[in-house]
């Protein structure tokens, strides 16, 4: 199987270098714009997180370790991808939407389910998962 290459240079995922995704250690895998459509918009039922961000950005710089500690805790319930905003991924950036950094889509089924887009993106990160990992609610209110 290919071996996984680490930085945003030549990332492959876990399931293309032939190993299951949630048994990694990795809590936010960095993604190439090749590999976009098979990770993200395929990732069926899974939500897909997908952080565009760029190394002169400083509050994307600042935000990876909260990053992390949000990957590591909704590890298995959800994958957390890194795009860099690069000449490579400009043009699949402005494809998404994406208007400034940081900036935070969500996926699920291959459908685009909102973005989060604000320097203060990464204290809001949490929540908007959880919400968006959470059963949709009842109508009338669910009461018995």
């Amino acid at each position: 199987p290919e071996r996984e290459r680490e930085g945003p240079e030549g990332a492959l995922t876990a399931r293309r270098a032939g190993a299951q995704f949630e048994n990694r250690d990795r809590a936010v895998w960095p993604l190439r714009p090749k590999h976009f459509e098979e990770e993200v918009r395929g990732s069926g039922d899974t939500l897909a997180v997908v952080e565009w961000y760029a190394e002169w950005c400083e509050p994307s710089r600042d935000g990876l370790p909260k990053l992390e500690e949000v990957g590591r805790q909704f590890k298995g319930a959800a994958k957390i991808f890194r795009v860099e905003v690069s000449a490579e991924s400009q043009e699949m950036g402005v494809g998404c939407g994406l208007r400034r950094l940081p900036c935070f889509h969500f996926y699920r089924g291959g459908e685009f389910l909102g973005e989060l887009e604000d320097p203060a993106s990464f204290d809001l990160l949490e929540d908007r998962i959880a919400a968006l990992l959470s059963p949709p609610a009842l109508p009338g209110g669910g009461g018995t």
